[in-house]
């Protein structure tokens, strides 16, 4: 089993699972119908930060737009004194929604909350949600100049806020940053870098992309940041290693992702030896081919089979451990779902750690034996960067890059 409170591995990436409504809902709703913790054979809930947890992982994300609803949140979702959490502001949803969301507010339910909270922005992008079952895929389209710089002057009015308002100085404030393009994101990075704040975030899409990422994190670097950078919803199965790796450039690295729920809506249970091959508990594995391919397994799914015939779980986690029979995950009702997710965290992180643990060059072995090309060109994407020039790697890989980042080629003579 797996210790997720090693020091050493958490200094380097701390993965920050996403708190999905499934989990929460159930731990919950068993209390509010019951009038008391419905626990799963008498000792554990479906939670992962809680004291009857079966596996105790002290980091969570969770949204300031939802959960700020919830009065004494913390204390209403059994959230310790020694879990970490990180407090998204509700941008998205503002962008997404058009949500009118107080920031004095929010940052307040940061402040009484979460150790480390985000800024309130206006993410300058128009987001589209499409459904294919219970799993949701989105489309960013870019808005136009005009478009940017409102976003821009909504976030820095809203920094100005932060900047003035906050009051708990435990509270750890990452500066939102956007911009698809190197212009854009330059200008955004410099209108908001004199903040007195304690680190940043950001992210690009499509998030599953690692070679997209690797020049995400690579304008972080130009822009003389390498310290307390989140990558908000990046993840994926060649992502993942990607970030790993970049701790040898990049210190106290964060990422959130919510990935492993899918367990929960579609029961679809991560396989513990083979990255790609899944087991469903719900859905024909035929109808896996109509979904985007990072939905399922943090990036795409290469086998997919049903669960009938199984007599046990080809898995010894905590969770799998207690569960009698494969057939209590494919019953009616929300905790075969939540004891799936469960275990693909358990999967997630434990995988994390294991990367964290090798040397650089071990790593870098492992991507080459196992991730696909595009996750290898990321690294070189990266060390081209470190050992010679943002430009020369962006040239060396502008014809894989998309059009609507890089813009037109530029040439350097040295």
């Amino acid at each position: 089993m797996h210790d997720f409170t090693n020091p050493t591995l958490r200094n380097k990436f701390t993965n920050y699972p996403a708190l999905i409504g499934g989990i929460e809902q159930h731990l919950i709703s068993k209390k509010r119908v019951l009038g008391q913790r419905s626990l799963w054979k008498g000792q554990y809930d479906c939670g992962f930060w809680t004291p009857h947890s079966m596996f105790h992982y002290p980091y969570l994300l969770t949204s300031a737009y939802y959960s700020g609803k919830i009065p004494n949140w913390r204390r209403n979702r059994l959230v310790g004194d020694s879990v970490s959490v990180m407090g998204d502001s509700g941008g998205f949803q503002a962008a997404t929604l058009g949500a009118d969301i107080d920031p004095v507010k929010i940052l307040r339910w940061q402040e009484a909350n979460c150790n480390i909270g985000f800024t309130l922005d206006l993410p300058p992008a128009i987001v589209k949600a499409n459904y294919a079952g219970p799993v949701r895929s989105l489309n960013v389209y870019w808005v136009d100049d005009k478009e940017f710089d409102r976003c821009l002057d909504v976030t820095i009015r809203n920094n100005d806020i932060y900047a003035a308002n906050r009051i708990n100085k435990n509270l750890h404030i990452m500066n939102c940053t956007h911009g698809e393009t190197d212009e854009r994101f330059d200008k955004w990075i410099n209108a908001v870098r004199h903040y007195p704040f304690e680190g940043w975030g950001g992210g690009v899409k499509p998030t599953s992309d690692p070679l997209v990422q690797a020049m995400g994190l690579c304008r972080f670097w130009r822009n003389g940041i390498t310290d307390r950078i989140h990558l908000l919803g990046v993840g994926g199965k060649n992502v993942i290693p990607l970030i790993c790796y970049a701790t040898k450039y990049f210190t106290r690295l964060t990422a959130d992702a919510s990935s492993y729920g899918q367990g929960y809506l579609s029961k679809v249970y991560w396989h513990p030896t083979e990255i790609g091959r899944l087991i469903s508990f719900g859905r024909n594995p035929e109808m896996f081919d109509e979904y985007d391919e990072e939905s399922y397994n943090f990036g795409g799914a290469s086998k997919v089979m049903k669960y009938e015939g199984l007599d046990k779980l080809p898995c010894e986690c905590p969770i799998c451990r207690e569960i009698d029979h494969p057939d209590i995950l494919a019953q009616r009702g929300s905790i075969g779902g939540a004891l799936i997710a469960l275990h693909n965290l358990y999967w997630l992180l434990s995988w994390i750690d294991s990367m964290l643990e090798m040397t650089y060059d071990e790593l870098a072995s492992y991507i080459e034996n196992t991730s696909s090309k595009r996750c290898l060109q990321a690294v070189d994407f990266l060390e081209t960067c470190m050992n010679q020039s943002y430009q020369k790697a962006i040239n060396k890989y502008f014809d894989l890059l998309p059009s609507d980042m890089v813009g037109p080629r530029q040439f350097s003579l040295f």
